[in-house]
């Protein structure tokens, strides 16, 4: 049995945790690995940080005697990471890109630099999507294997079974949702904007936004300047999401500047929940075409009359769970391909996984 040592954001980044909570504790993976988990801190972002850095990696390495280390980070962490481990003598390591853009570094220059060097300095890449496989590797040897962000379908829809369906009296307000982390990459200001011109019309709808963040602040002033402030609620995160998708929202709305993959798509589609997603959100997110509108550009007309639109759409039941077990993006389906990937085992190409079709250059 392997060790491996899982480095990953802070616990506050509730994506990433879910991801690999379902992983870290699937049969398959305990029966296959022993894992040590670690929470990377920021302060490795700063300059004096990095000088840490080196002699904590050395330290972690050491102490969970791993023999794979996984990189669940973005691109600046993950980059300072693996020369760290390289360093320290690491025998295998493994990145995952998750995000189809980055902010740091600012630099293209620079980021070009760190691509290239993930491309070399990681001995197996991962990605969940093409988008994300070019954002964080520019060349290096071989392939980079796709593998999406598997979700936990049983774990999902358990934990909500306990709960209230939404059903929604005429003449009661719709409410739409949009869930993740508040911060500009999410871009809940453009839900807050076009939700405006339907409240100026007399229309009884809602925003309601489940998350925490940084820009937590910046959306409670935008909502007040754009009148809405009473119409959009601020709900904190939520460990139960499967219940907010079940009992609480009539559509979901995913605004986002970039995704990797978008894993809350596939997710509130489980739930029937019908959505609109901006044209940035790839589209391997979501189960398939039922009750979406997809490929919004990020304008404030057009998502008026995407919420307009959805205002129409009849909610969906919920997918049987065999049929979920079975797709492309359950972790029950997926777990051994990932436990492959990080033995080393490239897994074959299967709809869900395979070579990065686009160049990474």
């Amino acid at each position: 049995m392997d060790r491996v040592l899982v480095c990953t954001f802070p616990e506050d980044l509730a994506g990433p945790q879910r991801f690999l909570s379902g992983l870290l504790d699937s049969a398959e993976f305990k029966r296959r690995f022993s894992a040590t988990l670690w929470h990377v801190p920021d302060r490795y972002r700063r300059l004096r940080g990095k000088l840490r850095l080196f002699r904590d990696v050395r330290a972690q390495l050491r102490q969970s005697g791993a023999q794979v280390v996984y990189l669940n980070l973005d691109l600046s962490l993950a980059f300072w990471l693996c020369i760290g481990f390289r360093l320290a003598g690491a025998r295998r390591i493994v990145s995952r890109a998750l995000n189809s853009s980055y902010s740091s570094p600012a630099n293209p220059l620079a980021r070009w630099v760190y691509r290239t060097g993930m491309g070399w300095l990681a001995h197996q890449k991962l990605a969940i999507s093409p988008e994300a496989a070019r954002a964080m590797y520019a060349g290096g040897p071989g392939p980079v294997v796709l593998i999406p962000c598997l979700i936990d379908f049983q774990s999902l829809h358990r934990d909500a079974a306990g709960g209230p369906v939404r059903s929604r009296p005429a003449g009661e307000r719709f409410v739409f949702g949009c869930v993740g982390r508040l911060m500009a990459q999410k871009n809940q200001a453009l839900a807050i904007r076009a939700l405006a011109p339907l409240r100026r019309q007399g229309l009884e709808v809602e925003l309601r936004l489940v998350g925490e963040g940084p820009d937590r602040a910046a959306l409670q002033a935008l909502a007040q300047a754009e009148g809405v402030a009473e119409a959009v609620v601020f709900a904190g995160t939520d460990d139960n999401i499967g219940a907010v998708y079940r009992g609480q929202l009539d559509a979901l709305l995913v605004p986002s500047l970039y995704e990797g993959q978008g894993r809350i798509v596939a997710e509130a589609q489980s739930f029937g929940l019908p959505m609109a997603l901006s044209a940035q959100v790839p589209a391997m997110a979501v189960l398939d075409g039922t009750g979406v509108i997809a490929g919004l550009p990020l304008e404030v007309e057009a998502w008026s009359a995407a919420l307009r639109q959805l205002m129409r759409m009849p909610r969906g039941a919920a997918r049987p769970m065999q049929e979920l077990d079975r797709h492309r993006l359950s972790l029950a389906h997926g777990v051994a391909l990932f436990c492959d990937a990080l033995s080393g085992r490239t897994p074959a190409a299967d709809g869900a996984t395979g070579q990065a079709t686009g160049k990474t250059q």
